[in-house]
């Protein structure tokens, strides 16, 4: 389901994974001198660009207000934004992916259970590779729904409430609104654990993503009655598969999220 980086692969010369570092960071978008703003001279640009174009994660942007502009505008197309989540970790064995997800489940529990997150996990789906007949797998795919527990009062707003938590945090300031971000992301980064094994996803990409005749996935968290609705009505809207079939592959032992 995730892309993955061969080792030692480059676009335009340059490493693949810096560059998709760099374009997780460019908004869905780049002017062509932001490049040079990297640090790339205007014959590497030019490569660069040739090649996200070649590979399809780029292309020209059709937006009016960018006509004017002294140089051209580029959107990262569906396969650009599969890029810039790619992975270049080793592939895993089945006995490390099964260990990891019960390590996973464990935190999901422990966040769910932390007064100081303002964020609890309300479904978590298992799908992709995990759930296949192989012994060695690319990355363990996971796909979360995550509901805000911020209630806000007359004495104090929800916008109040996040930026407080933000700055006991004591993370730096880097950009506007990061402070309104923060609150979900630390619980995405404690499900992680800096585990590159794992592939965290929206639960609207998952709802929303390609699927084919081989597509299964296995409820760990929420409702499967209301996940398959939302499936259902994911297809309506233009997804590929009439009828997704519920796995259930992980160990029957192990429980279902409360």
């Amino acid at each position: 389901m995730t892309m993955r980086i061969a080792a030692g692969q480059k676009i335009g010369g340059v490493s693949a994974i810096k560059l998709r570092d760099q374009l997780s960071r460019c908004g869905g978008g780049f002017r062509a001198d932001w490049l040079d703003d990297k640090g790339y001279s205007a014959r590497r640009r030019a490569a660069i660009i040739r090649d996200l174009l070649a590979l399809g994660y780029i292309e020209l942007s059709t937006e009016k207000h960018y006509e004017r502009s002294r140089y051209p505008w580029y959107s990262l197309t569906d396969l650009g934004h599969s890029f810039t989540a790619a992975l270049a970790a080793r592939p895993i064995t089945r006995a490390h992916a099964e260990k990891t997800l019960k390590a996973f489940v464990q935190r999901v529990e422990q966040a769910n259970c932390n007064p100081e997150f303002l964020y609890r996990i309300t479904e978590v789906v298992l799908y992709g590779s995990f759930l296949r007949a192989s012994e060695t797998l690319g990355d363990i795919d996971l796909a979360c729904r995550l509901e805000t527990k911020v209630v806000a009062t007359e004495k104090i707003s929800a916008h109040d409430i996040y930026v407080a938590h933000f700055r006991k945090s004591g993370r730096a300031w880097t950009r506007i609104g990061c402070e309104y971000g923060w609150a979900r992301n630390e619980v995405l980064l404690f499900l992680k654990n800096r585990q590159r094994s794992i592939s965290l996803h929206d639960i609207y990409d998952f709802l929303d993503m390609e699927k084919d005749e081989k597509f299964s996935y296995q409820v760990l968290l929420g409702d499967p009655e209301k996940i398959a609705r939302d499936l259902s009505g994911a297809v309506e809207q233009g997804g590929s598969v009439e009828s997704p079939k519920a796995e259930a592959a992980y160990p029957t032992e192990q429980p279902v999220l409360p």
